[in-house]
């Protein structure tokens, strides 16, 4: 105890504690914090008004010493830096599409990736042709309502499921509990599907299991810039049903006042549409080819060639950097002794 008093009683170095070294330490302390203040406010002065906007068109939060790269949610956590997405040849694994950007959302960057991949074919064949006989598998970052548009609008067939197809899949019912949910994301123990809901074209409703109809309230705005309708019960309605337990979580089963069921689909969005050809066996079976042609690119490039950060700021200095590894994975693709040296 005595040791200890002697060290809290001293300034790290032996030294007895004193007004004056106090006042350097707070004065040291001040001209850090100021030395960071002007640095800021250089930062914002050399950006002006050049605001740095996300996904959602809303202004993002900017870094100070990369404004161009932006927050990365990976394996490990959240890092800051940029994402390096790729298109790959099915046949050949070669990469013919590639960009490194700085956003975190990584499907609003599938436009520009369609741009570069016409580009670059365009470069390659000397024609103005576009890959319209291809098929595009895109992971369910990419599931959107914009993104198969703007595949549709360049004439190109996409397949790009939501995160939650495998939860509709009948062959993964061995993993999990109760049913497979339904096509809104929503997956429980026993409940009802969508499908389970019977259309009524006639007068644009539902009709649930036990018979009730759902009719429809109107629109409303889903993730990924989708409007999809809005179809519940009259209220009560549902009090008293013997299946709704498997129809709605219910906080007080004792009580059941007030409760409905409500859904929320769009059958005539690309989204939806996109969803049924995932569910059906032909999707499926094309879907399962993605990770074979892209995932071997990825773990070459990361594993292989030791590529698995960036070590550059910047994206033009980044973009350059994440472009010359994709490079020497194609070379070691086309050329047969280089790529037994890179195995």
């Amino acid at each position: 105890m005595s040791r200890h008093n002697r060290n809290d009683a001293s300034d790290g170095g032996g030294k007895t504690k004193t007004a004056e070294t106090e006042r350097e330490r707070e004065k040291k302390a001040a001209g850090k914090l100021t030395e960071k203040a002007g640095y800021i406010k250089n930062f914002l002065k050399e950006t002006g008004e050049k605001k740095k906007t996300g996904a959602s068109g809303k202004e993002a939060q900017s870094n100070v010493t990369d404004r161009e790269s932006a927050k990365i949610k990976g394996p490990h956590g959240v890092i800051q830096g940029y994402n390096g997405i790729a298109i790959a040849d099915g046949k050949a694994r070669v990469i013919v599409a590639t960009e490194a950007f700085g956003t975190g959302y990584e499907g609003g960057e599938f436009e520009n990736m369609l741009t570069n991949l016409e580009n670059n074919m365009k470069a390659v064949s000397g024609k103005e042709d576009t890959p319209e006989e291809s098929l595009l598998l895109g992971d369910t970052n990419y599931f959107s309502e914009s993104n198969p548009q703007a595949a549709k609008d360049k004439n190109i067939d996409v397949i790009i499921p939501d995160s939650n197809f495998r939860r509709r899949d009948e062959r993964f019912n061995s993993r999990k509990e109760g049913g497979a949910g339904n096509e809104t994301g929503e997956a429980a123990k026993g409940k009802f599907a969508v499908g389970d809901f019977k259309y009524n074209d006639g007068d644009n409703s539902y009709t649930c299991p036990n018979g009730k109809k759902l009719l429809y309230r109107g629109k409303s705005k889903l993730r990924h810039g989708r409007k999809a309708g809005r179809y519940s019960v009259k209220e009560g309605e549902c009090r008293g049903c013997p299946g709704i337990e498997r129809c709605i979580k219910l906080k007080d089963k004792s009580k059941q006042e007030g409760v409905r069921k409500t859904i929320i689909y769009d059958r005539d969005s690309l989204s939806a549409k996109m969803r049924e050809r995932i569910d059906g066996k032909e999707g499926r079976s094309l879907y399962s080819h993605r990770a074979r042609i892209i995932e071997p690119c990825f773990a070459d490039i990361e594993y292989c060639k030791g590529m698995n950060r960036f070590t550059l700021r910047g994206k033009l200095k980044v973009n350059g950097q994440w472009l010359l590894y994709c490079m020497v994975h194609n070379i070691g693709k086309r050329v047969p002794k280089m790529a037994a040296l890179s195995a």
